[in-house]
């Protein structure tokens, strides 16, 4: 009998628990990943994509925008910790950069228009595995793109 009254309260949040956390668990990417050392060479890494996907980035929590796929771009893994790191966007189109943390954090950050139409998100990072989006601000619209990752504060 109590159990009909828990339930009905109880299934929204568990539904919406896994709408924000299936993305970050995913086991696939899109496009590749990188492992990085403190100090690592060369500097930067890159890597590349194509932007955009059909989720709002919205459901990824705080200010996110554009337009992603559900299952992360790149994984970023980083062995050490690092006093400063950029991880940022070279592309002709308008684009947006989303990056979860590891768990059991689970912390979001977003960005656009860091560089011009180019976001970048920088700071300490701790060492985990991170997960990447690169979304397209527009729906519908898909640019190529590069990822970077520096510890160059003059490489954008």
């Amino acid at each position: 009998m109590r159990l009909r009254k828990v339930l009905p309260a109880v299934l929204p949040a568990m539904a919406l628990a896994a709408i924000i956390l299936l993305p970050a668990v995913s086991g696939a990417q899109n496009f590749g990943s990188v492992s990085l050392n403190t100090g690592f060479m060369p500097d930067p890494q890159m890597l590349a994509g194509t932007s955009g996907g059909g989720m709002s980035a919205s459901a990824m929590g705080g200010d996110c925008r554009g337009w992603i796929t559900p299952q992360p771009d790149h994984y970023m893994f980083l062995n050490t910790p690092f006093g400063w790191l950029r991880v940022f966007i070279r592309s002709g189109g308008d684009t947006t950069l989303i990056i979860r943390g590891p768990l059991p954090s689970m912390m979001t950050q977003c960005n656009d228009d860091r560089f011009g139409l180019n976001p970048a998100i920088e700071g300490y990072w701790a060492p985990g595995q991170y997960h990447i989006w690169i979304g397209s601000y527009s729906s519908g619209s898909m640019y190529p793109y590069q990822i970077g990752f520096t510890e160059i504060s003059s490489v954008q």
